[in-house]
């Protein structure tokens, strides 16, 4: 059986948003909220989860179930190999599902409150700070 991940998405792959179409046909679970170590800033367009070196604040955001193929993609998407994000398993303070995942692991991860989401790593300085929820 393929591997499968828990993913979080806070930004433009969450539904009505213009990369949703990347998650399509993969298992909505419900919503994440992280644990103060993260900010987002919006950059153009976007926005951009960070790990601060100063204080962070909650970020909510939706989860899903995605098989190893929608991975790839979004790491494409991401520009993962241009050093623009990476891909890393983060901590959550809350995790509330609507579905239960289909995937051992995923369950393993969502029980441990942790899940992949995509960190920015460039400089964000002079960027706004969105706050705990992007609506952009």
């Amino acid at each position: 059986m393929p591997r499968k991940y828990l993913m979080f998405v806070y930004g433009t792959l969450k539904q009505a948003h213009s990369r949703y179409r990347y998650l399509v046909g993969q298992r909505y679970l419900g919503i994440g909220v992280t644990t103060p170590s993260y900010r987002m800033h919006q950059l153009s367009g976007h926005p951009a989860l960070v790990e601060p070196s100063d204080e962070g604040s909650h970020v909510h955001g939706e989860l899903y179930e995605v098989d190893e193929e929608c991975l790839k993609q979004l790491d494409v998407v991401e520009a993962v190999a241009h050093g623009l994000y990476e891909r890393k398993l983060i901590s959550f303070a809350e995790i509330n599902l609507a579905f239960l995942p289909t995937d051992p692991k995923v369950f393993e991860d969502y029980q441990a409150k942790r899940a992949e989401a995509y960190i920015y790593k460039k400089s964000v300085e002079g960027a706004k700070d969105c706050g705990p929820f992007w609506c952009k």
